[in-house]
C-alpha cells in the first residue's frame, strides 16, 4: 500500500477562496480539474485508472500528474477515463476490456497514457464500453464495442482505435451512454444512434440505428445527456425533454410512466438551465438556482427512494453546477462551495474513508488548495504560490538562518535543490507546469513541506 504521498498531500491542503473544482466527471471513479487546471482523481482504482502508486480505493482527492494544463475530462461508468490537455492531446487509462481506450489492445492502462499522436482533440465522452470524441475541425470519431451500432459507422464491427464517423465537420457536442449516443450539430439539430431498446435513443420504434439519425426538425437544442436506458435534452428556450426507460422514474414523466420512444417535453416550464444524468437518475438546474432530481434512488443514502418526476432537492436557490455520478452526485453553489451525496462504497465522497454517509456533505476544498495550512506550517510562508518560476520564503519568527530548499515532483523525484536565506529571490529551472512539493530544512527547525504550483 503506497500511502505516504496521499497522506502528505492531505496534510498540506487548506481551504481556498477560489472555486476548488472547475469541472468534474463522476463515473465509477471521479476526475476533476481545479482552477489551476491540475487534474485530480479519487474513488475506484481497481484498474489503476487513477495510477498504479495508489490504493484500490482512493478516499481523498489526489493529483494524478504534475501537469497544470488539463482542460477536459470524462469518466465512464465502467472504469475508463479520458482527459484532454490544452495542446489538444488526448490521454486515457483504466478499463479496456472492449477496446474502449482505443489503443488497439484490450489491456487496461494506468492513467495517464497518451492516445495516439494527434493534437487536435476538442472533447471526449466515455461511454460504458465505447468512446466518442470531436476534433477541433468538427469531425466525429469513435472506438470500442459496436455490437449495438453505438459507434455510428454503419456497421456492428468493433473498432480498436479512433475511427472517423462520416465526413461531416459540424459536430458540436457528443455524449456516449450505455449503448447509445446523442449529438448536437453546430446548427442546433439533435442526432441519435445505437441501441434504442426502451426508446433510450429517441428513435421512435426502431430497434437501433447504425448511423446518426436526426431527431425532429428543431434547431435549438442546447445540451444532451445519454444515460444508461434513457436520455435527457435541453432546448435553448429552457424546455426539458426526455425519452427511454420509465421504471424508477428514469424518464421523469411521473408514477406509472411507461417507456417513451420519442423525445417528449416534461411539463410546461421553460426555466431549465442545466442537466446532468448518469445511470438511471438525473439532476437539473433552473435559471433561478434551484436544484431538481428524479429517477432511481442512490443506494446507501437518504436518497434511496425513487423519484418519478422532477422534484425540488432542497430550498436553496444558489446552486450553479451539477455533476450526476453513477453512485454519488456532486453540485456547487455560487459561494464556490462543493457538495456531495450518495454512496461512499469506493471512497467517492472524498471524506478520507469509505464509511456510510447519510447526509449531503461539503467537499473539502482543502485537498485542492496551495495556500498555507496554519496548523501545519504557519511558521513559514512560500510565495508567490502559484509561481511562474521565482520563489521567496520567510519564517514567521524573522529568522535569517540559511535554509536548504528542495523541489520534488509528485513521483518523489528531486527536480531542484539550493540553499538560501529568507527573502532571497530563488530562480527555479525551466520545469513543466504543474504541482510540486517544496521542502525547507534548517538546523534548528523541523522540516517543512509545502505544495507549489508552477504555471
Amino acid at each position: 500500500m503506497k500511502k505516504p504521498l496521499l497522506l502528505l498531500l492531505l496534510c498540506i491542503g487548506s481551504f481556498s477562496k477560489a472555486q476548488c473544482v472547475d469541472t468534474l466527471s463522476a463515473g465509477i471513479s471521479v476526475f476533476a480539474i481545479d482552477h489551476h487546471r491540475v487534474l485530480w482523481g479519487w474513488g475506484y482504482n481497481l484498474q489503476k485508472q487513477l495510477g498504479d502508486n495508489m490504493d484500490d480505493f482512493v478516499t481523498i482527492p489526489t493529483p494524478l500528474t504534475s501537469d497544470s494544463n488539463w482542460v477536459f475530462v470524462s469518466s465512464s461508468s465502467r472504469g475508463s477515463q479520458f482527459a484532454i490537455k490544452d495542446d489538444g492531446s488526448l490521454w486515457c487509462g483504466g478499463a479496456n476490456f472492449f477496446w474502449q481506450l482505443g489503443d488497439g489492445t484490450r489491456n487496461s492502462r494506468t492513467f495517464p497514457s497518451q492516445l495516439g499522436s494527434d493534437f487536435d482533440w476538442k472533447s471526449v465522452s466515455a461511454g460504458a464500453v465505447f468512446t466518442l470524441a470531436i476534433k477541433t475541425d468538427g469531425s466525429l470519431w469513435a472506438w470500442g464495442f459496436n455490437g449495438y451500432g453505438s459507434l455510428g459507422d454503419g456497421t456492428r464491427v468493433d473498432k480498436l482505435s479512433p475511427t472517423r464517423i462520416g465526413t461531416d465537420n459540424d459536430w458540436k457536442i457528443v455524449d456516449a451512454g450505455d449503448s447509445h449516443a446523442l449529438a448536437i450539430k453546430q446548427d442546433g439539430s439533435l442526432w441519435a444512434w445505437g441501441n434504442n431498446e426502451e426508446g433510450r435513443a429517441g428513435l421512435d420504434t426502431a430497434l437501433r440505428s447504425l448511423v446518426p439519425v436526426r431527431i425532429g426538425t428543431a434547431n435549438n437544442w442546447k445540451t444532451i445527456q445519454a444515460s444508461n436506458l434513457h436520455s435527457v435534452a435541453l432546448r435553448g428556450d429552457g424546455t426539458l425533454w426526455t425519452c427511454g426507460w420509465g421504471d424508477f422514474g428514469s424518464n421523469g414523466h411521473g408514477p406509472g410512466s411507461i417507456d417513451i420512444y420519442n423525445f417528449t417535453k416534461i411539463g410546461t416550464d421553460n426555466g431549465w438551465a442545466k442537466i446532468s444524468s448518469n445511470s438511471d437518475h438525473t439532476l437539473a438546474l433552473k435559471s433561478d438556482g434551484s436544484l431538481y432530481w428524479w429517477g432511481r434512488g442512490l443506494d446507501g443514502s437518504a436518497w434511496f427512494s425513487h423519484q418519478y418526476f422532477p422534484a425540488l432537492f432542497d430550498a436553496a436557490i444558489d446552486w450553479n453546477e451539477i455533476y450526476a455520478g453513477g453512485f454519488c452526485n456532486y453540485a456547487s453553489k455560487s459561494s464556490s462551495s462543493h457538495w456531495s451525496w450518495g454512496s461512499n462504497r469506493f471512497g467517492e465522497r472524498a471524506s478520507g474513508n469509505r464509511n456510510y454517509i447519510n447526509t449531503i456533505s461539503l467537499l473539502d476544498c482543502a485537498a485542492f488548495s496551495t495556500e498555507d495550512w496554519p496548523d501545519f506550517h504557519s511558521d513559514v510562508k512560500l510565495y508567490p504560490n502559484p509561481s511562474s518560476g521565482e520563489l521567496n520564503f520567510q519564517w514567521a519568527d524573522g529568522s535569517m538562518e540559511r535554509t536548504e530548499l528542495s523541489l520534488y515532483d509528485l513521483s518523489g523525484k528531486i527536480c531542484f535543490k539550493t540553499t538560501a536565506h529568507a527573502f532571497d529571490r530563488i530562480s527555479l529551472p525551466n520545469l513543466p507546469k504543474g504541482v510540486y512539493l517544496v521542502q525547507l530544512n534548517t538546523q534548528d527547525k523541523s522540516s517543512k513541506m509545502i505544495r507549489l504550483i508552477l504555471y
